[in-house]
């Protein structure tokens, strides 16, 4: 079993390296969660117009994707 002391890192090059790989993980992520809000409301714009102008009719599957777009669009505002 390895100690706290030992799993810490030597230097102070491993730190800053470490300390810019959390800064570009936590960047990507969070251009991670635009890109899913961006897409999931342009699929609800999407979905929403199509049952206005009657191309496609109000069944059970398009109310379903459009509740599953909200919840994504709601998961990732909150996050």
């Amino acid at each position: 079993m390895q100690s706290y002391e030992n799993s810490r890192p030597k230097n102070k090059g491993e730190l800053s390296k470490l300390i810019i790989y959390l800064y570009f993980f936590f960047k990507a992520v969070i251009l991670m969660n635009f890109f899913i809000v961006s897409l999931s409301s342009m699929i609800l714009v999407m979905m929403k117009l199509q049952l206005f102008t009657g191309v496609s009719r109000q069944t059970s599957e398009v109310n379903l994707f459009l509740v599953f777009s909200n919840i994504l669009i709601l998961f990732a505002i909150e996050s």
